[in-house]
């Protein structure tokens, strides 16, 4: 129960986690499914590296706390968003009302 309760602040730092790997994952993995798999790489590596960077430095070097070491992941993942959706919004078709 104590386990519960500790966990239950962080709560709601999660589901913002999941929502943005849910929604991130969709459009890199669409950026997949478009034969672009260079590309998906390049921009997973960059984007790793700076993750591992990132928390490297919150958690070892400058002691932040806990929501920021979780923070890596919410960057991480708007990032590679970002970065897909960039991608692909040329080649997006939208329908015309």
């Amino acid at each position: 129960m104590t386990l519960i309760l500790l966990a239950k602040p962080y709560f709601y730092f999660f589901l913002g986690i999941l929502l943005t790997f849910g929604i991130g994952g969709i459009f890199f993995n669409g950026l997949i499914g478009t034969g672009h798999t260079q590309t998906a790489l390049r921009i997973q590596t960059i984007f790793t590296i700076f993750y591992i960077i990132y928390s490297y430095f919150m958690i070892k070097h400058w002691y932040f706390g806990l929501y920021w070491a979780w923070g890596a992941e919410i960057f991480y993942w708007l990032a590679v968003t970002i970065m897909s959706l960039l991608f692909l919004k040329p080649k997006m078709a939208f329908p015309k009302f």
